[in-house]
C-alpha cells in the first residue's frame, strides 16, 4: 500500500515495486566488481544506482529497470563466485521526501548534520530517524531525499515523519 502526504514545503511518497538487490562480496575475494562504489557512502550510476553500505556490501536499485535487468547486471559477478546477490525488493520500502522543508524535517529526527552537508548530493549514508535504521540516498537535486527502510517499520517511519512535520508546522505559526 502506498503511503505519503503532501503539505506546504514537504512531500512524502512511497515508491512501491522498486526492484532492489543486496550484493555482497565473498570473504577472501580481493577484487571489487566494476560498477560498484569503492568509497564509503558513495553512489555509482543514475538509474540504476549502486549504494555503498559496507566494505563488501552494496544496495542496487532502479526505477526504470526491472528486477530481471538488475539481476542481469550483477550476474557476471555472481557467476565468477566473487559475489552473492539477494533480491530484497519485498523486504525494503523506498520513500521519497522532497520539498524546500524536507531537510529540516529529516534533521529534526536524525543524528546526522544534514544541513552541514553530511550527505552531499549524489551520496548516501546510514542513520536513524526516531530510532528507525534507514539508508539515506540523495540522488541529486537539493530538495530530494530517498529513504530506504525495512518494510516492517515503513508505516512507523511514515507516521513519524508526518508527526514531526505537523509539530514543526504548529511551532512555526
Amino acid at each position: 500500500m502506498a503511503r505519503g502526504f503532501q503539505s506546504s514545503g514537504v512531500t512524502l511518497v512511497e515508491r512501491p515495486a522498486i526492484p532492489k538487490l543486496r550484493v555482497q562480496r565473498m570473504p577472501g575475494v580481493a577484487d571489487r566488481a566494476e560498477g560498484l562504489p569503492a568509497e564509503p557512502n558513495t553512489v555509482r550510476g543514475a538509474d540504476p544506482w549502486a549504494l555503498w553500505l559496507a566494505p563488501a556490501e552494496w544496495l542496487v536499485y532502479a526505477f526504470a529497470d526491472t528486477r530481471a535487468s538488475l539481476i542481469e547486471m550483477v550476474d557476471p559477478w555472481v557467476r565468477t563466485g566473487s559475489h552473492v546477490c539477494a533480491d530484497v525488493s519485498s523486504g525494503l520500502s523506498l520513500l521519497e521526501l522532497s520539498g524546500p522543508n524536507a531537510i529540516e524535517l529529516l534533521a529534526a529526527g536524525c543524528g546526522l548534520d544534514l544541513e552541514g552537508d553530511a550527505v552531499p548530493q549524489s551520496r548516501c549514508a546510514q542513520t536513524l530517524f526516531h530510532q528507525v535504521p534507514l539508508i539515506l540516498h540523495r540522488p541529486g537535486g537539493a530538495e530530494l531525499w530517498r529513504l530506504i527502510v525495512d518494510r516492517s517499520v515503513s508505516a512507523f517511519l511514515c507516521d513519524s515523519l508526518c508527526s514531526a512535520h505537523e509539530v514543526r508546522s504548529l511551532r512555526s505559526r
